[in-house]
């Protein structure tokens, strides 16, 4: 834990921000995806993605069924613009559309994924995500009760 004042952004940054990219990776994985390619979408390297996988990086939260939901939407959004993206790409890379591993086609891994980005934007807006990071931010990090940089004071 840090010492002195942190700023809800530094959450954001050091907390919730690999906990969503691990959420998405496990998402992908599951369609098949190599940590390669996912390490590509995510500009991280692959032992990022890799210590993703082993849980020896990105915090557990607490979130319910709901925002699982929003993962694998947010993974499917991301799937299929890497899909449509790839289809007027000249580079070939193996891809498994579904998860059951059966429909394999080339498509490629472009090397900036806006959909990812937009999609990590849309995660961290999420309410639910904004709770988690004001009760670490009073809890983990001292802010005081009345703090209500996010909005969400009461909690």
């Amino acid at each position: 834990m840090k010492k002195g004042l942190v700023y809800p952004q530094e959450i954001i940054v050091w907390y919730i921000l690999p906990f969503l990219r691990r959420e998405i990776s496990i998402e992908l994985k599951k369609n098949g995806f190599e940590q390669k390619k996912i390490a590509k979408i995510f500009g991280v390297s692959r032992a990022a993605i890799s210590q993703y996988f082993s849980d020896k990086r990105a915090q557990s939260l607490k979130v319910g069924g709901d925002f699982k939901a929003e993962i694998e939407k947010s993974s499917k959004k991301i799937i299929k613009d890497i899909v449509r993206d790839a289809k007027n790409s000249s580079r070939n890379v193996r891809l498994c559309l579904d998860s059951q591993g059966s429909k394999k086609k080339n498509f490629s891994v472009l090397d900036y994924n806006k959909s990812f980005e937009s999609e990590m934007q849309r995660l961290v807006n999420l309410p639910e995500i904004k709770i988690q990071m004001c009760k670490m931010h009073k809890g983990e990090f001292g802010a005081p009760e009345e703090c209500n940089i996010c909005g969400f004071g009461g909690i």
